[in-house]
Order: structure tokens, then C-alpha cells, then sequence
């Protein structure tokens, strides 16, 4: 990102954007494992974009017609 801003390039708030994006789409787990960060960080990020995946592994798989 430094060569974009020495050519007057300006990526942080499109890359901030796609990240608040990302991380309130995708649960914090997955999200630190795609790009690379902490899930520390990744929790951070879901936080900031008011994602709530508190509930995320409770949540009850719904049953279909067809299971037994």
C-alpha cells in the first residue's frame, strides 16, 4: 500500500470498506484464517462492522423434509 500512496493512490477507505464488509459476513474464524489475521483481530473487525456471531455455533442446523 505505500508504493499505491507515493503514486497518490489512496486504497485504506476502499480496503477498510471491503474489510468491514468481510468481516460482517463471514464469521471471525474464517475471516482471521482468509486474510492472514489474528481472530483477535478478526473479532475486532466483525465488532467494528456490528456483526454479532455470538450466536453463530448454537444456532440449530433446521431440519429438512427429507432427513431422518
Amino acid at each position: 500500500m505505500a508504493r499505491m500512496n507515493r503514486l497518490g493512490i489512496r486504497a485504506r477507505a476502499s480496503r477498510n470498506t471491503a474489510m468491514l464488509h468481510l468481516a460482517s459476513t463471514t464469521p471471525p474464524a474464517v475471516f482471521a484464517e482468509l486474510i492472514g489475521i489474528s481472530i483477535g483481530n478478526a473479532t475486532r473487525w466483525a465488532e467494528l462492522s456490528g456483526a454479532s456471531w455470538n450466536r453463530y455455533a448454537a444456532q440449530p442446523r433446521r431440519r429438512m423434509p427429507n432427513d431422518r
